[in-house]
């Protein structure tokens, strides 16, 4: 959840810390619980502009180290969100149409 914990089921990934960057595209979680002999856990969010909200490419480049991909409309600046109303309003009449 931005902004709070990244939890996996009952396992906090991390807390929110910020973003990495000045362009708010990675938002960064750490200080998670403690892997078995390992770190703490943590997770990097990749935030992308995106049809509908979707998390994916959850990875463990390292142990309990973790980064994801997050598809939003949050993330579209207008001229790319306008395409993606205009899909999404097409494949939502097709669906009502059945």
């Amino acid at each position: 959840c931005p902004y709070q914990d990244a939890k996996q089921d009952h396992t906090r990934l991390g807390t929110w810390k910020g973003f990495s960057d000045n362009t708010y595209t990675k938002m960064v979680f750490s200080d998670g619980a403690t892997c078995w002999n390992g770190p703490k856990r943590s997770i990097t969010v990749t935030v992308e502009c995106g049809l509908t909200e979707e998390l994916s490419r959850v990875e463990e480049p390292s142990t309990c180290t973790y980064t994801a991909l997050l598809k939003t409309p949050a993330a579209c600046d207008l001229a790319r969100a306008e395409p993606l109303q205009l899909d999404l309003d097409a494949t939502q009449e097709s669906a009502s149409e059945l």
